[in-house]
């Protein structure tokens, strides 16, 4: 929630926010003068005073993406009359949102992901609003999926079995910009291994990924095809990998989740893959 200046009045101080000390309030700098603090107090739609300023406190705009009217309903009643979060809408694709946000303004999307969807439509999403906080819900996640939304700037990973205390934690953390899942899942990818990728290796992974050979994959990266199998012989030691299988197989986990299918013969900016998780 952000606050703004509303009026000023000397005769009040801390004392009218009893609040200011609890576990919720926040310090944050603003640009009232450096003799002057301003604190960010994550209060439900009170108007508080600090320093000499009544600061009023709006709700934190939600907009959620889902093609399940059950979950779509669910959300709405949640937030009907919610302290501390209004819902600004709701869409049944990111497309969809993507294309009216210039008309419209929030500060988190709460967007629906099945495990059968990629992230592109999250991507368009965050090209489009890059002001909000994006939080995606689904009811599994995998680790390429999340690590992959990650390097997108997805913030918040939330499952739909998830109870309202846990979901509103979520959409509070996200908005003030930081990461937030549950500990399963943060648990879980601790055992991971992210492997960082050069620009040309991650086209050559796009292209194993299509099946070509490395003869096709030399005349479409315009090298040589001596350097193809050097570029090879890198990637199996980076990755593990025992041959061009395996690695088409890391490549194709990875690759899911940020192409759209089907995948054409040659190079397109969705199938670049700046790291992935072996």
């Amino acid at each position: 929630m952000k606050p703004h200046a509303k009026t000023r009045d000397a005769s009040l101080g801390s004392a009218a926010c009893p609040e200011a000390s609890g576990a919720r309030s926040e310090e944050v700098r603003a640009g009232w003068g450096p003799a002057r603090r301003a604190f960010e107090l994550q209060w439900k739609g009170k108007s508080v005073s600090t320093n000499g300023f009544v600061l009023s406190w709006r709700k934190t705009r939600v907009m959620v993406v889902t093609d399940q009217p059950l979950i779509a309903s669910g959300l709405q009643s949640l937030f009907r009359d919610h302290p501390e979060f209004s819902l600004a809408g709701v869409f049944p694709s990111g497309l969809e949102l993507a294309q009216q946000m210039p008309q419209n303004h929030c500060d988190v999307i709460l967007c629906g992901l099945s495990p059968s969807e990629n992230l592109c439509d999250v991507a368009e999403l965050l090209h489009a609003a890059p002001e909000s906080r994006v939080a995606l819900l689904s009811y599994d996640f995998s680790n390429e999926a999340v690590h992959q939304a990650r390097e997108l700037g997805v913030l918040g990973f939330l499952s739909t079995t998830s109870n309202p205390p846990a979901m509103e934690e979520c959409l509070r953390t996200c908005a003030g910009g930081e990461t937030w899942m549950e500990r399963a899942l943060a648990t879980r990818l601790l055992h991971t291994r992210t492997i960082a990728l050069s620009k040309r290796q991650s086209q050559l992974i796009a292209l194993l990924v299509q099946g070509l050979k490395n003869k096709e994959v030399a005349e479409v990266l315009g090298i040589s095809e001596g350097t193809v199998k050097a570029y090879l012989t890198t990637l199996f030691e980076k990755v593990g990998a025992k041959d061009r299988f395996e690695l088409a197989l890391f490549g194709l986990k990875n690759l899911k989740n940020v192409s759209r299918e089907p995948l054409s013969p040659g190079l397109c900016r969705e199938t670049a893959l700046r790291s992935l998780v072996a």
